[in-house]
């Protein structure tokens, strides 16, 4: 009898996003930015990023689009880490002028697989012993990444950067 044992940790909390919000010139280019420095910025293959959705309406004025990424960073044999990405916006075919909003959440997700009847005890003799220091360094990791992600981005629009408080502070 096989089971598995899954923990999924929000690296934001108690927030449950970060948000960015732009209005000026080319919003389209937050879409063409991300999706150029998805791979390069988490360090992944194409295996682990994928663009799930694009919606692009140009039959109007405004453009408008709607767009979803998630990416998937191995952090160890068990443990991943899952960002999800969305933006969506608009812009005027004349004048190029617009607005967008950027969303970006993340999780640390552990998954053990084996015998039911061993795998708890060995879980909390692993939990107590190691995991749950070596947890709290990937919930930083994550909101680190997630933060300095939200930084770039800021960067490319000319908007000022968003200094992260430290781990016991509120997050946004």
């Amino acid at each position: 009898m096989g089971s598995q044992l899954t923990i999924n940790d929000e690296c934001l909390a108690p927030e449950k996003y970060v948000y960015v919000k732009y209005k000026g010139p080319d919003s389209w280019a937050v879409s063409e930015a991300i999706a150029s420095s998805l791979k390069p910025y988490f360090h992944v293959s194409t295996s682990g990023l994928c663009e799930t959705r694009l919606n692009w309406d140009l039959s109007g004025n405004p453009i408008t689009w709607y767009n979803t990424w998630w990416v998937k960073k191995d952090v160890t044999k068990y443990t991943r880490l899952w960002f999800f990405i969305l933006t969506q916006g608009h812009k005027d075919k004349a004048t190029g002028e617009g607005e967008f909003s950027l969303r970006i959440n993340g999780e640390v997700r552990t998954e053990f697989a084996g015998w039911g009847i061993f795998l708890k005890p060995v879980w909390y003799l692993y939990s107590y012993l190691l995991y749950d220091r070596l947890r709290q360094k990937q919930i930083q990791r994550c909101r680190s990444m997630i933060d300095q992600f939200r930084n770039l981005i800021k960067e490319r629009f000319n908007l000022a950067a968003t200094k992260a408080p430290s781990v016991g502070g509120v997050y946004g």
